[in-house]
């Protein structure tokens, strides 16, 4: 009876003992992560690179545009409008790209122009000519 007395409770510490610190090693990683991820280390080897990005131009035609809304947020949502333009260039390819609402209401279907993109936004359109 003693036997099986002792064996229950140093199993018993053995288990908790180890389940205890396993939980608090998990809780300590978890704040070294959150540590790490607000202050990251600078390198002293780290030097700024200036990317300069030349447009991407290429003959297009305005054949839809429309507007949507989407929801962003879980706990406190909020709908936002989204307006796109959707080019067909002159390889028969589409393009569908987000524009502000300033800008979407500078196209009409039908036009046909200069299209710059620049790291897929709409940079510039010039109108070549004016269609119908």
């Amino acid at each position: 009876m003693e036997q099986l007395l002792f064996d229950i409770i140093f199993w018993g510490a053995f288990v908790g003992g180890g389940s205890a610190f396993v939980i608090f090693a998990f809780i300590m990683a978890i704040k070294q992560g959150i540590t790490i991820q607000k202050n990251p280390k600078k390198s002293e080897d780290y030097t700024p690179v200036e990317q300069s990005y030349s447009p991407l131009t290429i003959k297009a035609t305005v054949i839809d545009q429309y507007c949507d809304v989407e929801t962003i947020g879980i706990k406190i949502p909020k709908t936002v409008k989204v307006f796109f333009i959707v080019f067909q260039t002159e390889y028969d390819e589409i393009l569908k790209l987000n524009v502000s609402e300033e800008m979407y209401g500078g196209f009409q279907q039908g036009q046909t122009g200069i299209l710059s993109i620049i790291d897929g936004k709409l940079y510039g359109f010039e109108l070549v000519e004016k269609s119908d």
